[in-house]
């Protein structure tokens, strides 16, 4: 698997989808996918549209979504930083 890119706008439909019924095989779904969308949103400041790529791997080590989200961001600020 190598990934691909999401929005907070799709992670929220996905969490009003598993909040709005329950599920015996995944009973937490509706807890993560909502602290999902308020770290995105609230902590990283995210807007809803903003493309969010998402890594399974980073030079051939495995990452959590936090770790490759991280990543990216800070891999995306570097390259569009304004030059001193």
């Amino acid at each position: 698997m190598k990934g691909g890119t999401v929005s907070v706008s799709q992670y929220r439909a996905s969490a009003i989808k598993a909040c709005s019924a329950s599920n015996v095989d995944q009973p937490w779904a509706c807890v993560d996918l909502v602290y999902v969308v308020t770290l995105l949103q609230d902590a990283y400041k995210i807007r809803d549209n903003e493309r969010i790529s998402l890594f399974k791997k980073v030079d051939g080590h495995e990452v959590s979504w936090a770790l490759g989200l991280a990543y990216t961001t800070v891999m995306n600020r570097i390259t569009t930083a304004p030059a001193a």
